[in-house]
This record gives structure tokens, sequence and C-alpha cells, in this order.
């Protein structure tokens, strides 16, 4: 994610500042599914919530502090925010409360740099700097399926259907293309310097990557 000096929100259509947020050098957001709430993270603070309509923070995750986020992802539903951390762990947090609902850990003082639920929120996935593509069960906290990588991986997506998992490798200058259910690998997709970020389109059709080469790179997705 991008460091921002003056993290804000704006009116899409107006173009125009709605509420600026914060003051600090700030580092991932993510919108609740609904676009009611922005997560946001400010190096040396905790995660806060803000009300999108009108600017107040509803909710700070305090504990999170001494643990610096990579990444933020909301469920689905709404009911979890996922932070991947500096420390090796993923926290998991109820959105309502405020509460850490989970933690799980990598065992190593690698950082998680993504995380991402899959579709039906059941599953999150995680990866950064330990070469490895974890999958857990959200309900239990446990790992269910890990492979390796050739090395620590800077973006990760599912599939709108859930069934495959891309995975964008650091200076292996790949996307992955992986079975969700078995973890085979279904494709590899190759760029010409490191990779940084991939999306699919919203019918699964198409998936878009772009990292140091100056290029977006669009590709037809076939299982």
């Amino acid at each position: 994610s991008t460091l921002r000096d003056l993290p804000a929100s704006w009116d899409v259509e107006s173009k125009q500042v709605m509420h600026t947020l914060d003051r600090g050098k700030c580092g991932p957001v993510a919108f609740s599914p609904d676009g009611s709430l922005l997560a946001a993270t400010f190096f040396g603070q905790p995660i806060k919530l803000w009300d999108v309509a009108s600017g107040q923070v509803v909710r700070t995750f305090e504990a999170q502090a001494d643990n610096a986020a990579f990444n933020l992802e909301f469920s689905p539903d709404g009911a979890w925010l996922a932070a991947g951390g500096l420390s090796g762990t993923v926290r998991l947090w109820d959105v309502e409360s405020g509460q850490i609902a989970g933690t799980l850990e990598y065992g190593d003082e690698s950082g998680v740099h993504q995380v991402t639920f899959s579709p039906d929120g059941r599953v999150l996935a995680s990866g950064g700097t330990n070469p490895t593509v974890r999958l857990w069960d959200v309900q239990s906290r446990q790992p269910t399926q890990q492979w390796g990588l050739r090395d620590g991986l800077n973006g990760l997506a599912f599939s709108p259907d859930g069934t495959i998992l891309a995975s964008a490798g650091g200076s292996g200058r790949a996307v992955s293309l992986w079975d969700a259910q078995t973890g085979k690998l279904l494709r590899n997709l190759t760029h010409d310097d490191e990779l940084m970020a991939i999306a699919f389109s919203s019918d699964g059709k198409l998936l878009a990557s772009g990292g140091y080469d100056n290029r977006v790179y669009i590709w037809g997705v076939r299982r």
C-alpha cells in the first residue's frame, strides 16, 4: 500500500475531500463491505476504524500497536477485520466489539504482507516474506493448507467463485494460479519485473497484475 501524508475520504462524483481523517504516515486502508466504515493504520499507532459519513473514530484496536500491520481486510459479511503483521502473525478482530477474536501464528518472525478472505468468508489466505501461502479456517483459527513458493509474495486474490487463489510473487516475477481446494498449481503468468498487485474481474474471467516494469497486464483466466 502507498504511504499517505494526509489520509482522507473523497466524494467520487464531486472529487472533493469529505473528511481528513488523521495526520501522519498512513499504511494500509480497507473499506467495510457496505462502505460505511474505513479501517486504517498509522505507523506506531493502533488500527483505527472511522465512520465514513461523519469522519469520526468509532473503534480503536489497541493491541495492534506493537505489531505494525502490513495489510488489512474485512470479511465479506463485515464481521471480522484481519491484519497481517510485522512479527509473523495475523490478528483477527471482532469489528462490533473491537476485541481480538484470534491470533494466527506463523511461528517465526516473518512479515505477513497479504491477507484475503475467500468469497464465502470461511477461509483466510495469508503470505509474506515466509515463502509459503497458508490457508486458515476462520472459525477454528487453524491452518488447513499451505504450499511453498520460490520467494515471498506481494499479492493474494481469490477468484469470485472461490475456486482459484492467485499469488503475486516478489522477485520471482510470476503470478501463480492455485486450485484453492487442493493447492495444485494450475498456471504461472510471467512478468518482466517484480510484481506488486493483482486483482480479478468481477466475473472471474480476467486477472489484472502490475509491478515495477510500469505495465498492467490483463490475463484470461482458464482452469
